[in-house]
């Protein structure tokens, strides 16, 4: 694979649904198709986070419009760790 330009896959919007994207998943196949998926959500490992999918059939110049794929599965309040307390695992 060679770099032979660059785009933005997804742009933040702090507050937003796509407020912390990750970085993407690339897949380049060899009839010039390029899917990525990423994760984004308000927060990093956020209860909001959904999985999205964008795609190219030019060899990656120009992305179709974003679309869930997947939405991580939700924990019961009392299941969910505090990131913000110090734990032990044992």
């Amino acid at each position: 694979m060679r770099i032979v330009d660059s785009d933005v896959l997804s742009r933040c919007e702090p507050g937003a649904a796509q407020g912390v994207p990750s970085p993407p998943g690339i897949l380049s196949l060899s009839n010039g198709q390029v899917i990525a998926t990423y994760r984004t959500g308000t927060a990093k490992a956020g209860d909001d986070e959904v999985i999205r999918m964008v795609g190219a059939g030019d060899s990656g110049r120009t992305w179709s419009e974003p679309r869930i794929t997947f939405e991580l599965p939700r924990l019961p309040s009392s299941q969910r760790v505090d990131r913000n307390r110090s734990s032990k695992v044992f």
